[in-house]
């Protein structure tokens, strides 16, 4: 596997579990948001309300000709009529099935398989790395992490963007309970 495909999958391997360490604390913020801030969010829609909470979640898929090439190249190593393993083909079918090029490059890295990267993957990997960061951004970003993660002034910011992007009136004497 060449030096280039190494350094974009364990970068996106990285990537995959910031962002799902950042999509945990977000759950584990869930319910406490929904506990102190209930009942000025109930008067707005739930699709604002997944605005406030949920990061952005959206994945660019690979060209279907180079899935399939690759598809055809790895599967007859890793089907279990030519001697492969039945769990590891089942997750190869599976990221073919769902367009995760990156996914069935690494299936193939995993059998020293060499893969010919054609300039467009690389790319490719390279927009997928971004897209993870920009998810990453956008839940550091996002209002529910801030509130739980921040000082008490990154806390009255959070609010205040509630009240002034929303139109949520919180009074004074609610934000020092809000605080606590």
């Amino acid at each position: 596997m060449s030096v280039t495909l190494k350094k974009l999958a364990y970068k996106y391997e990285y990537l995959k579990l910031e962002l799902q360490e950042f999509e945990d604390k977000i759950e584990e913020f869930k319910p406490m948001w929904i506990d102190k801030f209930g009942p000025y969010l109930s008067t707005m829609g739930e699709e604002t309300v997944k605005e406030i909470i949920e990061p952005v979640k959206s994945r660019k898929k690979a060209p279907p000709n180079r899935l399939k090439k690759l598809y055809r190249k790895i599967a007859t190593i890793l089907h279990p009529d030519k001697g492969g393993k039945e769990d590891d083909f089942t997750d190869f079918k599976s990221a073919y099935n769902e367009g995760n090029f990156i996914e069935m490059v690494q299936s193939a890295a995993r059998y020293e398989m060499e893969v010919d990267l054609e300039p467009e993957d690389i790319q490719y990997f390279e927009e997928s790395c971004n897209l993870l960061q920009a998810k990453i951004d956008s839940a550091k970003g996002s209002l529910i992490y801030n509130f739980f993660t921040g000082d008490d002034t990154t806390k009255r910011i959070c609010i205040a963007k509630i009240g002034q992007h929303y139109g949520v009136d919180i009074p004074e004497k609610d934000i020092n309970k809000l605080l606590s």
